[in-house]
């Protein structure tokens, strides 16, 4: 009995310890859970540069990213990857990729925004290095770029594939997979545009030695097919949706110009990816599925529209209208005896065109309408005054005819008007009196009067004749001058086109200007606070031994190549005053990356007793974009929030695990406003 009782404590000692330490394992498992973050950036930097065992650290990521939460990792190994060494950007990208993998898939059905986020640090970090211009190159991969474009292919692959299989389940597409499709979308462009650009591809040799950068390219195309984007619409129409929460905003305009073009390119050239095209657009006798279906619903969508809508003038568009009217009722009739599938996106097309189309209809009636009252108008205005002109005239001809008539009518009245007092002559006869001297008066200065109006009414057609004629040849010179001024107006118009479209070109060469300067300037650095004539004769060989000073020459491994050095252009301070800034140009981009990085971590910079600043060379323009934002840095600065400015005038803000991104002033001002009055409210 007593045995029994010492074992039956023995067994619950036992199980009190292992619950003990159960509950030390779970706040242990909890406290890496909340900290487990912070871990993330040594091990991958230990991964990275093989310093330890790399299959251990890679064990106790993979468990990190495994337990702790999904939108911290996704901040970290982001971030990790763009503090990456530059001279391990290939290593950094490949190994941080299949971690975030990881991380998207445990985000379930809201993964697209983080995708996007994702693949937009991925790319940005592949553009970095350079792009083989040889087939040599392409097989030797010094830099890794055909390496990332493989691995960046097996990234996207589930995604593709969750795009196609909901497809395939459901006919209805949720927002989610419009997100993720719009997203696939803006991947597949940038890669078009970088780095697939400046890729140099040959059809045939590419397909028979197995080129990385040829299976890009069709992979990128494949994508674009399976995600039910059709080529012609980007070729011809618009190469994105325009969704602003997905990332697409106007600025990326000036890419989609060199996505398409590479698009094209692709197509045209090398042919990849011809074989999904519309027959119309090339020689084929096979049977086209882009006439079919779904596919045709698409193309219908994009043809049979009016092109500016309601305000169409169908005056100048009835041929397209009635073709497409024709088009509309031979498919509808032809579906209708079928009873196809696509009937009810077809009566939708069908109404949609027409409801727009009567829509223009009542628009274009009330228009010709009131231009119809207008003329109407000008006609009657027009004959009133050419019936006053003609009555004015009329009346100036019969004038001179009405006063001879009054004139021979007072000649005739004073003899058949017989006199009061009368006579008889020698022979018997009634013979008038003689008429009294009053009438002889009157007579004699009525005849007067009329002879000076007669007169006067003669003078008045001549200088009317005079004023006709000056009329007719004033009418000849204002029509002359009409004419005249038609064609000055016309060459007024054309001059106007003509310097709009100087205008654009000017904008756009402005803008190629400034991205070449930009370009130019990749690889040069600006050095502040050196004193004048410290580097003696030779500024370039004292650049190049000043930054591993300045730096720790243990981060720099081979000796620094520096191309040229000088001070800025202008004249020489006086003695005293503040030195002229040092213009250095590194000759590895990744190496003048590595300088930027290593000013970052170290501490303030000394050289003589003076402080050094070191701060990439930008362009003026650019520097004036950026100058912008001093206040609001200055107001993040002091809510401490992470932020940090891309090239060329981003401003990005990371707030409570979001990301938020500006190229406006004035929309960085509002939102840092509303921050600051948040937190002055909690």
């Amino acid at each position: 009995m007593g045995t029994k009782a010492i074992k039956t404590k023995r067994s619950v000692c036992a199980s009190s310890e292992t619950s003990k330490h159960d509950g030390y394992f779970i706040i242990f498992q909890n406290i890496v859970k909340a900290m487990g973050c912070g871990l993330l950036g040594p091990l991958i930097k230990e991964v990275v540069e093989k310093k330890r065992d790399p299959v251990n650290c890679e064990a106790i990521i993979t468990h990190l990213v495994q337990i702790c939460r999904a939108n911290d990792l996704l901040d970290v190994l982001l971030r990790e990857m763009e503090d990456a060494d530059p001279d391990a950007t290939a290593d950094a990208i490949i190994l941080l990729m299949q971690h975030i993998h990881l991380v998207l898939s445990r985000l379930g059905d809201s993964k697209a925004l983080s995708l996007s986020r994702a693949l937009d640090a991925l790319q940005k970090q592949i553009s970095k290095l350079p792009v083989p211009y040889s087939r040599k190159q392409e097989q030797e991969d010094k830099y890794g770029l055909c390496r990332c474009c493989t691995a960046l292919l097996t990234f996207v692959q589930p995604f593709v594939q969750e795009v196609k299989s909901q497809e395939t389940k459901s006919p209805v597409t949720t927002s989610n997979d419009e997100e993720l499709r719009t997203v696939l979308l803006k991947f597949c462009m940038q890669s078009l545009r970088e780095p697939l650009l400046e890729a140099q591809l040959d059809r045939e040799a590419d397909t028979s030695q197995n080129s990385p950068l040829w299976n890009f390219a069709t992979e990128i195309m494949a994508i674009l097919s399976a995600i039910q984007e059709p080529l012609p619409k980007l070729l011809f129409y618009y190469p994105l949706r325009g969704k602003e929460d997905m990332g697409v905003r106007k600025e990326d305009n000036s890419h989609t110009t060199e996505s398409r073009a590479c698009l094209a390119y692709l197509l045209f050239v090398q042919l990849i990816a011809m074989e999904v095209f519309p027959a119309v657009f090339r020689q084929s006798e096979q049977r086209d599925g882009w006439f079919e279906g779904t596919l045709l619903i698409t193309l219908l969508r994009d043809t049979v529209n009016l092109p500016q809508g309601p305000e169409t003038d169908l005056l100048h568009g009835m041929d397209r209208v009635m073709e497409s009217l024709n088009l509309l009722r031979y498919l509808l009739i032809k579906e209708r005896s079928k009873a196809t599938a696509i009937w009810t996106d077809l009566c939708n097309i069908a109404e949609t065109y027409i409801k727009i189309l009567r829509m223009c209809l009542s628009m274009s009636k009330s228009y010709y309408g009131t231009e119809l009252k207008k003329l109407h108008e000008e006609k009657r205005i027009k004959a009133k005054a050419r019936f006053d002109i003609d009555a004015v005239t009329i009346w100036f001809e019969m004038a001179p005819k009405s006063a001879k008539s009054s004139k021979d009518t007072e000649n005739r009245q004073p003899a058949s008007t017989a006199s009061p007092t009368r006579g008889m002559s020698e022979s018997g006869e009634t013979v008038a009196d003689s008429p009294p001297t009053w009438a002889k008066n009157l007579t004699t200065s009525v005849q007067g009067g009329l002879d000076n109006i007669s007169s006067r009414l003669s003078n008045m057609e001549q200088t009317l004749a005079a004023v006709r004629t000056e009329l007719k040849d004033f009418k000849e010179a204002l029509s002359s001058l009409g004419e005249t001024v038609s064609a000055h107006d016309s060459r007024i118009e054309a001059l106007e086109a003509a310097l709009k479209g100087l205008e654009r070109a000017n904008a756009t060469m402005q803008l190629k200007i400034d991205d070449l300067e930009g370009r130019s300037r990749r690889n040069n650095i600006r050095i502040i606070g050196i004193p004048e004539g410290a580097e003696g004769s030779r500024p370039t060989d004292f650049v190049a031994g000043l930054l591993p000073k300045l730096l720790g020459e243990e981060n720099f491994k081979l000796p620094l190549l520096v191309d040229r050095a000088h001070r800025s252009l202008r004249p020489r301070p006086a003695e005293g005053a503040k030195p002229r800034p040092f213009i250095a140009r590194i000759h590895l981009f990744q190496v003048k990356e590595k300088i930027l990085q290593l000013r970052r971590s170290y501490g303030p910079l000394q050289f003589q007793g003076h402080k050094v600043l070191i701060f990439p060379d930008y362009t003026s323009s650019v520097m004036e974009k950026r100058k912008q934002f001093t206040e609001v840095l200055q107001e993040l600065r002091n809510l401490k929030i992470t932020h940090f400015l891309r090239y060329p005038a981003r401003l990005h803000v990371e707030v409570d695990g979001h990301s938020r991104s500006f190229s406006e002033l004035a929309e960085a001002k509002a939102f840092v406003s509303s921050v600051s009055k948040t937190n002055k409210d909690e």
